[in-house]
């Protein structure tokens, strides 16, 4: 994939995070706080299945996973967990709030996993640059707050 298309990407996720969000809150007062994970990764599936048929790779894909390290399935298993909470939480402090603790967490832990190489990722060790930008986003969002 090219780099020029990564960042509408994801920046079109950013958006589609927050209104998941904001739909799982909603879910939540309709079925209980135990029943969101469920629906949310069942519907989540049906799209999932659909792509994934339409993948030509389809035989090779299979061998792959079978093969690889069974902690790259934790995803799902701490997705489960993390729609629980912040379908919890939308409902409790906002949107926004929400959004600007998701932010400076994912920040934090960002700058650790490439500054040690957690998970298998290349090092890339920290630098001024990088502490004055995180300090500044941080800023900004204490400020906002």
């Amino acid at each position: 994939m090219n780099k020029k298309l990564a960042i509408p990407l994801i920046l079109f996720s950013g958006m589609i995070i927050i209104v998941a969000n904001v739909l799982s809150g909603l879910l939540t007062e309709k079925t209980g706080l135990l029943a969101v994970p469920f629906w949310v990764h069942l519907t989540g599936t049906i799209p999932s299945l659909l792509l994934y048929l339409r993948d030509r790779r389809k035989a090779s894909v299979w061998l792959h996973v079978l093969k690889s390290d069974p902690t790259a399935y934790l995803g799902g298993f701490f997705g489960v967990f993390a729609t629980m909470m912040l379908a919890y939480s939308v409902m409790q402090i906002g949107a926004f709030v929400l959004t600007m603790l998701l932010i400076s967490t994912q920040l934090i832990l960002a700058v650790l996993v490439d500054h040690f190489g957690f998970f298998g990722f290349e090092r890339s060790p920290l630098t001024k640059q990088k502490v004055v930008s995180v300090c500044m986003i941080l800023g900004g969002m204490v400020m906002l707050s």
